[in-house]
């Protein structure tokens, strides 16, 4: 008798991608490991993406749709957890892909390491994804303290919830944000890192993410961008107690307000610099002088000590911002 595996749900929030859904459905359907939970969540979607999914209900015992009103990834993620039957759970975003081999192997290694949470490498594409990039690292493992910190410091577990094989178990009543549109998966991340001690890292890149204008990562408004920043201010109040936490939620504050203000128009950047220049002040020598710090922010505190003029002309170097924001952080 075979040993049954463990079924594994993995939640796709659906809103007006009639263009890629089939492709990223196919993807998770056309898996190697067959005992799958697929959970397409309608978010009120107003092109045929409604349609290609109860087509999809239709013809695959294992897809279950659910149609609601728009609410935002989050609620839509939310919606998916809420019916979960998996011991495992995965999120892909529904214009994005995964490699035929992708959960095999994460739950191969999570079930031989008795790992609770697994992160495996991503690749950005934008029209036609390349085959998985194989590395010559072995999978390793996070333990201790690190995976939050790491998780903060930006280091080897990425923000996203992409990417990942969740226990369900250690999810538990974890959800994300209503309404957050960025960071939001660094505070569903964190406060599911807090239910486990180590974390699995696979280092080839199983997933492809799709940039297309109009994506969240690409977009963002000063409403959001301040939201993001208090996200991590309210994970920073939480690590109080924690010496190594408490300087890794620093460092993620001060990136998130360069975040802010590289990503911004003029005046709301200016509204930035007005509301947060005291706490970028206040943080640049403790990020200067935090060597678990990755290169960035350092030079980024070092160039804030002549001045803010000198550290937002630094900032306006996009180029700079941007490998430091998309590099794969395992």
């Amino acid at each position: 008798m075979k040993d049954i595996k463990p079924l594994v749900s993995v939640i796709v929030p659906v809103y007006n991608v009639g263009e890629y859904l089939k492709e990223c459905v196919d993807s998770i359907l056309d898996q190697s490991y067959k005992n799958l939970e697929v959970i397409l969540v309608d978010d009120g979607a107003t092109d045929i993406s409604p349609s290609i999914c109860d087509a999809y209900e239709a013809k695959d015992k294992r897809v279950k749709v659910v149609h609601k009103n728009n609410g935002g990834v989050a609620v839509a993620r939310n919606t998916g957890l809420d019916l979960t039957n998996g011991y495992y759970v995965m999120f892909v975003d529904a214009d994005d892909i995964i490699q035929k081999c992708t959960i095999s192997e994460a739950v191969r290694y999570s079930t031989l390491n008795n790992l609770a949470l697994v992160s495996f490498g991503y690749e950005h594409f934008s029209t036609r994804p390349t085959d998985a990039s194989y590395t010559d690292s072995r999978p390793y493992i996070i333990k201790a303290d690190d995976p939050s910190a790491c998780l903060l410091y930006q280091k080897r577990i990425a923000n996203a919830v992409f990417g990942k094989l969740f226990k369900n178990s250690i999810i538990g009543s974890t959800r994300f944000i209503a309404g957050a549109k960025i960071a939001e998966d660094v505070d569903f991340n964190y406060w599911v890192l807090k239910n486990t001690n180590q974390v699995g890292i696979i280092t080839n890149n199983y997933y492809k993410y799709r940039i297309r204008e109009g994506s969240a990562i690409r977009t963002s408004n000063l409403d959001q961008r301040i939201d993001a920043i208090h996200i991590i201010q309210n994970i920073l109040t939480d690590t109080v107690g924690d010496k190594v936490l408490v300087k890794a939620a620093k460092n993620r504050l001060f990136m998130e307000i360069i975040f802010a203000i590289q990503t911004l128009d003029n005046e709301d950047r200016k509204q930035v610099l007005r509301t947060h220049q005291g706490l970028i002040k206040k943080l640049r020598f403790k990020i200067l002088f935090d060597y678990k710090s990755r290169t960035m922010p350092r030079i980024f505190a070092f160039t804030s000590v002549f001045g803010i003029s000198v550290l937002v002309k630094m900032i306006n170097a996009k180029r700079i911002i941007k490998n430091y924001n998309q590099k794969d952080n395992l």
